[in-house]
């Protein structure tokens, strides 16, 4: 947070071709765990936006740019197999291939957005995971009916669908 703001403060009468900060897509998805990271990468891609009006108004120069990156396969923030495991049976979430990630990189300089956000994996199911596609409606279930469940038997079910959430 600071490191940006005195960043663009330092290099606001420079005359700057771009000014691009590297967030995470904590900000943007959020984690469990990770608030305060989460904070500070959502904070940037704020940043981007205000800053991009200031430049807009001749008060600061150089295109503004947020990109909220993965997990990159060869990078320098990594998890373990296991979570990366959970991770992609979860959200179908995979670490960032390096050739991927600098073809984007020069994509989203080109582009004239402000933010923008980068995973990589399965498509489909990230899209569901993260809200824009809606789960898909298996053929087996009939949608808008839902089975009643004994009052008795809701705790136990309750309990036994924390216990899938954890081992999951």
């Amino acid at each position: 947070v600071y490191g940006a703001t005195w960043l663009d403060e330092a290099t606001k009468d420079e005359p700057l071709d771009f000014f691009i900060l590297f967030s995470s897509v904590s900000g943007v998805m959020g984690n469990i765990g990770q608030s305060d990271y989460a904070y500070g990468n959502r904070f940037m891609d704020h940043f981007a936006e205000n800053r991009e009006k200031m430049r807009e108004k001749g008060e600061r120069r150089g295109k503004t740019l947020s990109i909220a990156w993965p997990l990159w396969k060869d990078g320098g923030m990594t998890v373990d197999r296991q979570t990366q495991t959970w991770m992609e049976k979860k959200s179908g979430a995979v670490p960032l291939q390096t050739q991927d990630g600098l073809e984007a990189f020069e994509k989203m300089i080109a582009s004239d957005k402000i933010q923008a956000a980068l995973l990589a994996g399965d498509r489909a199911k990230l899209l569901v995971y993260i809200g824009i596609q809606p789960t898909p409606v298996s053929k087996e279930k009939s949608p808008g009916k839902i089975a009643p469940v004994p009052t008795e038997k809701l705790f136990e079910k309750v309990v036994a669908d924390l216990k899938q959430l954890c081992e999951d």
